[in-house]
Order: C-alpha cells, then sequence, then structure tokens
C-alpha cells in the first residue's frame, strides 16, 4: 500500500477520548456485526482448499519468525490462498516465499484507528472473502482484532491474551513464559490441525546469487573456499565494539575459509573491505533482502542473533550461532543440528571463544585452528 498522512477523522478523535471500557463495547459491536454465521466443524479440512487472511505482528523480528506459518498453511492443498498484512519493513522477505496471493502492507507510524490508510486496508479486506483469519500479534491492541472481525471468516485464532471473543473464536497458549517462535508457532498450527513444516525455505533467485557472485569476486573472495559470515554491527550492540573485533579477529584466525563482515549502516554499501584488530575482512553492507539471503546461502557458517540476518540463516537451514543476552530473548530458538544459541549470562563475554569453539562441535563444523586461537 502507498503511504498516506496520517489523519483520523474526527469520529475517531472522539473515540480516542472514552474511557477503556467503553472503547472495548463499541468494538464488539462493530466486531459482532461482521461475524460470519458459518459453523465450523473439527478436524478443520483443508482438502478443498481455504482462503487464509494473516495478520503478521507489527514489528519485523516477531514476522519473520511467523514465516513458517504461512508455509505450513500453504502446504495443505495447492487451491489455498493466502493473503498477509504486514509492516512495510517486512514485505521484502515475505514477497519471495512464492505462495501468497496478496500483501498489505503498511507503515505502523501511520496505522490506528481512524487513520486513513488503516481505513483503506480494512475496506480492501471486508471487500474479499475468507475462511480463515489468523493474528499473529502477541501484544494486545485494538487495530488487529477489529480487522479479523470484520474478515468475515468464520475461523479466527490469535494467542492467547492478545485477542479474544468475538474478534476471534480459538486461542493458542504455549506451555511455557519463554517459549520458542517455533513452539509458538507449532500450537497455534496445532488448532487448524496443520503440521509444522519445518523446511521453510526462501526462493533465492538466480539474478540474487550472480550479484553475489560478483560482489565475492570484487571482494577477492574465492567460492570454493567455505563463508563465515558475522554480523558485526549485532556484536557491537550486545558485548561492545572492543569485544566484537576481539571475537570477529579470534573467529578469522581459526576459520580455515574466508570471513566476512555484514554491516547494517548504508553509509558502507560500497565498501569492499576493512582492517580491524590487524586482520583483513571482506565487508558487505546494507544489501537488499534477495541479495543478503543469497550471501547466507552462499556461507558455511553465520554467527548473528536478534537481527533478520540470523532468521534468514535459520529459514535458509543454513548453520548457525545465535548470540544472546539471556534466554527470556524472543528471537532464539531451542539447539537444533544446524543452530546453536550461545547466552551472554551464562557463559561471558570472556568465555564466547570456548562456547563457539562447542558450538561448532555441536552443529558438526570443523573445529577452529588451534594453532591460531
Amino acid at each position: 500500500m502507498k503511504k498516506t498522512k496520517k489523519t483520523i477523522s474526527l469520529r475517531y478523535r472522539l473515540f480516542g477520548m472514552l474511557p477503556p471500557k467503553a472503547k472495548q463495547a463499541i468494538l464488539r459491536s462493530m466486531a459482532l456485526r461482521s461475524l460470519s454465521p458459518e459453523p465450523i466443524s473439527f478436524p478443520y479440512s483443508w482438502n478443498r482448499g481455504r482462503s487464509v487472511l494473516i495478520l503478521m505482528p507489527p514489528d519485523l523480528l516477531p514476522t519473520l519468525h511467523s514465516i513458517p506459518i504461512i508455509t505450513s498453511i500453504a502446504k495443505t492443498s495447492d487451491a489455498t490462498t493466502i493473503d498477509i498484512m504486514c509492516c512495510e519493513a517486512a514485505k521484502p522477505f515475505l514477497s519471495p516465499l512464492g505462495n501468497v496471493r496478496t500483501i498489505y502492507d503498511y507503515d505502523p507510524a501511520d496505522f490506528a484507528l481512524g487513520s486513513l490508510s488503516y481505513t483503506a486496508l480494512r475496506r480492501s479486506i471486508k471487500e474479499t472473502f475468507y475462511d480463515v483469519c489468523l493474528i499473529l500479534s502477541q501484544d494486545a491492541n485494538n487495530e488487529h482484532p477489529l480487522i479479523c472481525a470484520q474478515s468475515g471468516a468464520a475461523l479466527r485464532v490469535g494467542f492467547y491474551g492478545s485477542s479474544a471473543y468475538p474478534f476471534v473464536n480459538f486461542s493458542a497458549k504455549a506451555l511455557t513464559a519463554h517459549a520458542t517462535p517455533t513452539l509458538k508457532n507449532t500450537f497455534l498450527l496445532s488448532i487448524l490441525g496443520i503440521k509444522l513444516h519445518h523446511e521453510t525455505r526462501f526462493i533465492v533467485d538466480k539474478k540474487s546469487h550472480d550479484d553475489i557472485d560478483h560482489a565475492c569476486i570484487e571482494a577477492g573472495i574465492n567460492k570454493k573456499e567455505p563463508l563465515l559470515g558475522i554480523d558485526f554491527n549485532y556484536l557491537e550492540t550486545i558485548i561492545g565494539h572492543d569485544s566484537a573485533v576481539k571475537l570477529a579477529t579470534y573467529l578469522a584466525l581459526g576459520w580455515s575459509g574466508t570471513t566476512y563482515l555484514y554491516l547494517n549502516d548504508s553509509a558502507d554499501h560500497e565498501r569492499h573491505a576493512t582492517t580491524l584488530g590487524g586482520h583483513s575482512f571482506s565487508v558487505f553492507a546494507s544489501l537488499p533482502v534477495s541479495r543478503m539471503a543469497s550471501l547466507i546461502d552462499r556461507s558455511a557458517l553465520i554467527v548473528s542473533g536478534a537481527t533478520p540476518f540470523f532468521i534468514t540463516a535459520n529459514l535458509l537451514g543454513k548453520k548457525a550461532i545465535g548470540l544472546f543476552i539471556d534466554a527470556s530473548n524472543s528471537s532464539h530458538e531451542a539447539d537444533t543440528p544446524t543452530q546453536v544459541s550461545i547466552f551472554l549470562d551464562q557463559v561471558g563475554v570472556s568465555n564466547l571463544p570456548d562456547a563457539i569453539r562447542k558450538a561448532l562441535k555441536q552443529i558438526g563444523l570443523s573445529p577452529l585452528r588451534e594453532s591460531d586461537s
């Protein structure tokens, strides 16, 4: 959707002045007038295909964690159609999935009850028929539940605590307070009678692969060497610049191939190399999503954490080590044969080299060279 200036109608300005209980009463009334009379039977049948609307969380990282839900639903039937509502930052990540009919994107800053952008999007959705609507945000708000109710879907599902009847008629609740994204996705899909498919994959186009191959040549990288990608700006954020430099240098000296730094700063987009801690690194900066995915797909190992870089590696099934401050971070997953999480509150910055060595062994990669440690 095109951006529109945030203009709230007088009616909704007055609505915003009402007490919370009065607001909820009005929204419930609006929702009840839109509910589908179609009965729901279980187990829910997907054989004939369904029309599904998925309301993504308003933030990028939770949206990326929800991508397996999209691909799992798409596998139910070739006749199933999927429309998505998401923040504009997520659209480039969702477009390459290849099984989405329509993406309604919006600017979160311009998305509120009564705003022109919200009203236009809500009207578009009301004009489309849906069998199922999912609210994937786990934070309570008024915007997503109202759209869910007014979608006309007979089956409306959300996470427990984020919305209630009549906006949704089924809720999914994880068993633990700090459930991983995969566990939350599994619970939600179980209500729909769908198994979570772990083989979620981006469609990385040939042009993006060719562009990255060309960039590697410009950076003097031998394609035959295993690539180690370090999400350097993220490391700076969680352990500080000096510690990030030391860790990156340690990894580069011990790695048997080429090590590159991924930088998020668009000011660095023309840089191909940099020197840190006396070591020369190849640099990739502020890549479009398709090229970033291609770079990750070319890599043998990713070191990152709570960023799109790390989640994309997970979606592509690439080997990755995630560094997190503690286990409460919602971006970490349970350890798998391709991914390991390290928590700084348990390990400490000074012990990261040992923790990374153990993680490499856990995901089946050769240890760093001892002589250069």
